[in-house]
């Protein structure tokens, strides 16, 4: 078997010679333009606004997404505030936003409606008339939770976009002063799945996620409305009327720049993004066989769309996408970025050196068809790819793959916002 040995910067250089046609070319802008809109972070647009909220985080509810951390001790069970930015990824399920216990709150997925239950929906429940079905629109939710209220249905408040939901479907109360919720207890929380079940995972997009945990606080901490009359984000101050974190409060920025980023991983726990990287590596990570249009065999290792065992029971052999692949070596140059910036440079040559072998290795797979460089869907043609769809018949490539190929072979994340430009 043959396996491609030449320097990433010569590979690069060949781009030119096959890609920029004028209709490879248009098409790849239009890709960009998408990952641009899709996964350059919450863009809120600027006018008249002080505060861009920088990240965000794509929750797919197929790969089983979700975050987790449980407090090593019990806050303020009468009184917290959750607010996050929303923009659905998909619909028609049902997906988790923040769980713990037998408290959580989710969108249903056959209402398209948000649902908050307390103590399994018996101690308090609140269903929105409201639907959410704008999988295009950015949306602010705020939910408070405030049983020291006197007045009842003051005691669990929903905002969306900064206006209070007064409409609900079914609505049931706590009691005054009810403190056996699970929510900032001492129990494990998820953002994105139900804990009491491990299911209900989310398909969303996740922005600037907050847990207040002893106050009952107004939407207009979060954010504002501008002088165009649209709802905002805006920088978040512990200062009066607003209030501290509390004992199991958080913030949730997903990542400095760099996808969820070490720093937001590890705040749930400790090496949580090499846990990853490594839980991904031994499960996807793949060795198959290929046969080039040209008739020469050789030898790929790159990842699979889904884990050893999944493709074992859909009984098929395992196969290579360049396209996850190349975005597997964008999350090596992210570890390998976020680890540089904090001096540990030991780790971060490991990465350089695993994202190198590894887009040398998926190269092997270009092709040169009709005077542009092109790569197949994956080293298998029509066969189950795992998650509904099969890979396309032998003869068809991927523009998506050459897309990430190019991400991966410029150093270009599309998850990290460019640096600020400088003024002047």
């Amino acid at each position: 078997m043959k396996t491609l040995s030449r320097p990433i910067s010569s590979l690069l250089s060949r781009f030119p010679l096959f890609l920029w046609r004028q209709r490879i070319l248009v098409a790849l802008l239009i890709v960009v333009a998408i990952f641009a809109t899709e996964f350059y972070a919450l863009k809120i647009p600027k006018a008249n606004a002080a505060y861009t909220i920088a990240n965000s985080a794509r929750f797919i509810s197929g790969n089983s997404d979700y975050l987790t951390k449980t407090p090593g001790g019990a806050g303020s069970r009468t009184t917290w505030t959750y607010s996050v930015w929303v923009k659905r990824g998909a619909l028609g399920g049902q997906g988790t936003l923040i769980s713990a216990g037998t408290d959580m709150i989710l969108y249903d997925g056959s209402t398209d409606n948000i649902q908050w239950q307390v103590g399994g929906a018996t101690d308090g429940r609140l269903d929105t008339s409201a639907k959410f079905r704008d999988p295009a629109a950015w949306t602010h939710l705020v939910f408070v939770f405030d049983t020291t209220n006197a007045t009842a249905n003051d005691r669990m408040k929903v905002y969306v976009n900064g206006t209070q939901l007064t409409d609900f479907s079914s609505r049931t109360n706590p009691s005054l002063s009810y403190a056996t919720g699970d929510i900032t207890d001492a129990t494990a929380h998820n953002i994105g799945r139900r804990v009491e079940t491990s299911s209900l995972y989310l398909d969303s997009y996740l922005a600037d996620a907050y847990l207040i945990d002893g106050a009952a606080l107004a939407p207009t901490c979060f954010g504002e409305t501008d002088s165009n009359g649209y709802w905002r984000p805006k920088t978040y101050s512990t200062a009066s009327p607003c209030a501290a974190y509390g004992t199991n409060g958080f913030k949730l920025a997903f990542g400095t720049g760099s996808a969820l980023g070490t720093d937001t991983l590890d705040a749930f726990e400790p090496g949580l993004a090499e846990k990853m990287e490594k839980f991904i590596e031994k499960n996807c990570r793949v060795t198959v066989d290929w046969t080039r249009p040209d008739g020469a065999k050789i030898r790929v290792t790159g990842f699979d769309f889904i884990d050893h065992a999944s493709a074992k029971t859909l009984q098929r052999p395992p196969m290579v996408s360049p396209e996850w692949s190349f975005q597997m070596a964008n999350a090596y140059r992210r570890l390998e970025d976020d680890f540089a910036k904090k001096g540990e440079t030991q780790k971060s040559e490991i990465f350089r050196s695993k994202r190198e072998k590894l887009i040398q290795s998926v190269m092997a797979m270009a092709v040169s068809t009709d005077g542009a460089l092109a790569f197949p869907y994956a080293s298998l043609p029509d066969a189950l790819i795992g998650h509904e769809y099969r890979t396309p018949l032998q003869g068809n490539f991927s523009m998506i793959g050459v897309s990430y190929a190019i991400l991966a072979l410029k150093g270009f994340d599309p998850l990290r916002p460019p640096p600020a430009k400088r003024a002047g």
